[in-house]
């Protein structure tokens, strides 16, 4: 096990954007979608016309032979006739990959916050929620209602591959609330930190500290399990439930996307 303690900015931000595109990857267990980890770009592709499954997660190009491959990228989506998301991370190459795929119809629709906790430092709410219970996923039935939140038939056949292995990057932590399913979050760990994605409440149980309190349940275990950093991408929903758990902000992911099926390039 690998565990990050650099705490420069730009390691934790090589961190944050290898592990989500290694935690995203991972849809490659999910029938009818591609993986494509080709030279300086690492990609997924489907015949589902969802941008999020037709994506750019990492791109690490030379300056000469960028604008080819983006060209090259996109004719081969053009012709699955699909939306394209490509990710623009602090640290992406070339440095103004953002104005070549602006060249190529791609325009900016999304700014996300990078965000890093440092677990020794983690804010704990001390006030305990009545009525709640909170698990670690770890059998099918758990996971079906881990799913309830979600309800994503594709996040199903996803959290099933990854979430229920002794030996799974990924855990999945589920909150029910007077016995009902109530609130999701998952971890994966790579790149040396422990990542949150699937953070999700339900709207008839909001406002009641139940995101915040399953979160730091998932942060908690992992920083039981020795690592140092936790990163995420926030939601404006969010973004102030993370900054009182002590999360701070580092850069910005940038979506790039192309909707115009029948345009030319």
């Amino acid at each position: 096990m690998n565990i990050l303690t650099d705490s420069s900015t730009e390691v934790l931000l090589d961190a944050i954007e290898i592990n989500y595109a290694e935690f995203f990857a991972l849809y490659t267990d999910v029938p009818h979608i591609q993986r494509h980890d080709e030279p300086g770009v690492l990609r997924l592709s489907s015949n589902q016309p969802a941008d999020y499954l037709n994506t750019v997660l990492r791109t690490t190009l030379e300056n000469g032979h960028a604008e080819s491959r983006i060209r090259e990228v996109m004719a081969g989506y053009k012709t699955q006739r699909t939306s394209v998301r490509w990710h623009v991370w602090p640290n992406s190459q070339p440095a103004d990959l953002a104005i070549l795929l602006g060249g190529y119809g791609l325009q900016c629709t999304r700014s996300i916050p990078c965000m890093v906790l440092d677990l020794a430092t983690m804010n704990v709410p001390i006030q305990p929620i009545a009525h709640l219970e909170m698990i670690l996923v770890d059998d099918l039935p758990a996971l079906y209602k881990w799913m309830s939140p979600v309800a994503y038939d594709l996040f199903f056949c996803l959290a099933y591959e990854m979430g229920l292995s002794t030996t799974s990057p990924v855990l999945h932590f589920l909150a029910r609330y007077k016995g009902e399913p109530a609130a999701t979050a998952s971890i994966y760990l790579g790149a040396g930190v422990a990542g949150l994605y699937d953070v999700v409440t339900m709207p008839e149980v909001r406002e009641r500290g139940i995101g915040s309190a399953l979160c730091t349940m998932a942060l908690q275990t992992v920083r039981d399990m020795g690592y140092r950093y936790a990163v995420l991408q926030s939601s404006k929903m969010g973004y102030r439930i993370y900054q009182r758990l002590g999360f701070e902000e580092i850069g910005r992911l940038l979506h790039y996307n192309w909707y115009d099926f029948y345009g030319d390039f």
